[in-house]
């Protein structure tokens, strides 16, 4: 076992692995729940999609600025206040009388998805020889939480309604709480950034400079110069665009096709097993395969799942929404183990916070856009059919800035060994 894989190590894997639960599992919650706030508000679709889909935008802002915030409090600390907060705004939530409300109390619950970066990061200074199996059970974490979430979340609002629901939501979220304590810094994480090097910044003349160090210095804004570093921001944000567009918007298409809210929930269900399936086939398949060949076939199975919803919908055909649901499933478990490890591999440790934290940022924007655009399609055309094709689109074109990073890598490699001189 490595030095740094001790039991502390597990125990911070598992606080991780509750907090990607609890993530996903708010997200795919509230899709459940939108048809009856929907009707509640006496609203359209794609505003309440919309509001939903904020949820992950905030959480989006604060995804980027956690890793900065970690430079200078203990990572736990960030970790607390965020699982803290989201649980006041699901408790808001409950209270709602207006649509503005809840979407304020939405926006507030945004920051379950702080977290994410900063334990994310954690895992990688805990895990050296295991890295792939901690980060494996850390995405779980989004499996199981799609797995159950869905039918706990029905089964609330059968017996107290959506309010009661939401209600219930805030107390099991609350958990977060306890699960950030657990991640205790380790001798590898970030050290406070010292007040002498703030004050030394200070003293700059130029506000421009003091602007670009503070950046620089917070935010590690020589990401940018890294084009692995962009085409792996691309894919987060057309991911984060088709994964929530999915999260949102699968239980309500099932229930407008005609099928039972359980039987929709089941849907949801089986994505989530079948996300647990491709999360827990990557450390066996990242054995013989690279990390960029794991990442292709996983948009191929989320444009395809996409791609083949229409058909399975004009049917409807309920086994056919069901594999399309796995489809899915699989591709997005695959996903976000090999975006994570291409992560580890081609950035620094002092930076990883920050570049998880940008995917994340990415990954919620898009989210946002994602809530607005599929019901904006929904209510226009009456049937989620174009907007699952709309998604199958974006899953194709994401995958296109890694594919010229991988290019230009090919010609290089070329270029070096036709420049290397013959020993004939």
């Amino acid at each position: 076992m490595s030095r740094k894989e001790t039991g502390r190590s597990w125990m911070v894997l598992f606080a991780s692995f509750m907090l990607m639960f609890m993530e996903t599992g708010i997200v795919k919650s509230l899709g459940v729940l939108l048809p009856d706030i929907r009707e509640q508000f006496s609203t359209q679709t794609w505003v309440v999609g919309f509001a939903i889909s904020l949820t992950p935008g905030f959480g989006a802002i604060v995804s980027l600025f956690s890793g900065a915030v970690s430079k200078v409090v203990e990572p736990r600390v960030t970790i607390i206040l965020c699982a803290f907060l989201s649980s006041v705004g699901l408790f808001a939530a409950t209270c709602a009388t207006t649509l503005g409300s809840i979407v304020t109390a939405l926006v507030i619950t945004g920051f379950c998805t702080g977290p994410t970066p900063v334990a994310a990061a954690a895992i990688s200074t805990y895990f050296d020889d295991h890295y792939n199996i901690a980060i494996t059970v850390f995405s779980c974490g989004m499996s199981v939480g799609m797995i159950v979430m869905p039918l706990l979340t029905q089964f609330l609002q059968n017996l107290y309604g959506w309010r009661g629901g939401i209600l219930l939501l805030s107390g099991i979220s609350f958990h977060s709480v306890v699960c950030g304590a657990l991640i205790k810094p380790s001798k590898c994480e970030y050290s406070p950034v010292s007040k002498s090097s703030e004050n030394e910044t200070n003293k700059s003349n130029n506000k421009f400079q003091w602007w670009s160090s503070i950046f620089e210095k917070y935010l590690d804004a020589s990401l940018f110069s890294n084009p692995s570093f962009l085409a792996i921001l691309s894919i987060d944000a057309g991911t984060g665009f088709c994964t929530t567009g999915w999260l949102i918007y699968v239980v309500p298409h099932a229930l407008e096709l005609g099928f039972t809210p359980y039987k929709a929930s089941i849907v949801a269900t089986a994505g989530g097993i079948a996300n647990l399936l491709g999360n827990s086939l990557y450390p066996f398949l990242a054995t013989f395969l690279s990390n960029k060949a794991l990442l292709y076939i996983s948009i191929c199975f989320i444009a395809v799942s996409y791609l083949l919803d229409p058909v399975a919908s004009s049917y409807p055909s309920y086994i056919g929404l069901i594999l399309c649901a796995i489809a899915f499933g699989v591709g997005t478990g695959l996903k976000s183990n090999t975006i994570y490890a291409m992560f580890n591999d081609a950035i620094d440790e002092e930076q990883l916070i920050n570049a998880v934290g940008m995917g994340c940022a990415m990954y919620g924007l898009m989210s946002v856009i994602s809530g607005f655009v599929c019901g904006w399609l929904y209510d226009r055309s009456g049937s989620y059919a174009i907007s699952f094709l709309v998604l199958s689109v974006v899953a194709v074109v994401t995958i296109i800035p890694q594919c010229v990073v991988d290019i230009q890598h090919l010609r290089k490699s070329e270029f070096s060994l036709s420049a290397q001189p013959s020993l004939f």
